[in-house]
């Protein structure tokens, strides 16, 4: 793929191998599709910070970026198939580093991850 601006090659080839952590945090990395597919995402009023890094994470973690899917804090995750089994391990490991809590497995249900408000929730539970 030949890209005419070098600096457009560098910022797809960033935009693919930087961590979840900086393109959620870096704007300029994040392209205009991604922020659309995060339905309410600067909606301040309508979407807290916890439910902000939550959908980003899923975004950017299990939806294709071309897919053009969009999805909402309601949208079923585990039930639709964005999200399944290994995925939700993933999830969890994702909220207990960032969040610095423990999940016990038997919190960690298929009901209580099927949507970013039920994780949110969850996570809520453990936050002192």
């Amino acid at each position: 793929m030949q890209f005419p601006n070098p600096e457009l090659r560098t910022q797809s080839y960033a935009s693919r191998t930087t961590s979840y952590e900086s393109r959620a945090t870096s704007p300029e990395l994040r392209n205009a599709s991604y922020e659309m597919r995060a339905t309410n995402y600067d909606k301040e009023d309508s979407m807290d910070e916890m439910e902000k890094i939550i959908l980003d994470y899923v975004v950017a973690e299990y939806l294709e970026e071309d897919s053009g899917e969009e999805i909402s804090v309601d949208t079923p995750l585990i039930s639709s198939g964005i999200v399944d089994s290994f995925s939700m391990v993933s999830l969890k490991t994702f909220l207990e580093r960032k969040y610095k809590i423990s999940i016990p497995d038997e919190k960690a249900t298929a009901e209580a991850f099927d949507t970013v408000r039920n994780i949110v929730g969850l996570v809520r539970s453990f936050v002192s």
